[in-house]
């Protein structure tokens, strides 16, 4: 990535993604409207072909399911080697405009969920990433109203925020 032609390297990552095939330039700092200039090439002197640009990837929170009482998460986009914190609430509130980023969450309930660490709280990979579950036992029926929240070190004022998630158990 460079800040105009010819100009020296403003990040490079030469095919060092553990988030799949190809590489990864993250946590750059850009200024809207300013452009920038990015050199897509392989290591091999006789490959063509085309490529993906993935651009502002959104932090996301996706729950799933393997059966009823079943549950699981995954989290992506986050800051790389960031730490996450999802937020979990049992009543609706005022859902999706709670005063937690779209959840209503009891302070005790906050402050019980950060305490008790993992999965609550937890690392993102080198992809700004964490999978959790499924896990069973659960009530089917049972719903959940929770938002994702991510930093680029230990826990602290979110830089990344997913939109919030109602989900109810198989």
């Amino acid at each position: 990535m460079y800040s105009s032609c010819g100009s020296a390297e403003l990040a490079c990552n030469n095919n060092g993604s553990t988030c799949g095939v190809g590489s990864v330039i993250s946590n750059i700092q850009l200024t809207g409207g300013v452009p920038v200039y990015i050199r897509v090439a392989s290591n091999s002197s006789t490959a063509t072909g085309g490529f993906n640009l993935n651009v502002n990837q959104v932090f996301n929170l996706q729950f799933g399911s393997i059966g009823p009482g079943t549950i699981g998460f995954a989290l992506t986009g986050g800051p790389q080697l960031g730490t996450y914190y999802l937020a979990i609430s049992f009543a609706a509130g005022n859902f999706p405009n709670g005063w937690l980023y779209g959840i209503d969450i009891l302070i005790p309930d906050l402050v019980a969920q950060i305490n008790s660490g993992w999965p609550y709280v937890g690392g993102l990979d080198y992809c700004g990433g964490t999978i959790f579950g499924p896990v069973g036992g659960l009530p089917s029926g049972f719903s959940i109203w929770t938002v994702g929240l991510a930093t680029a070190g230990p826990l602290g004022i979110p830089t990344h925020v997913t939109p919030p998630v109602a989900y109810t158990i198989p």
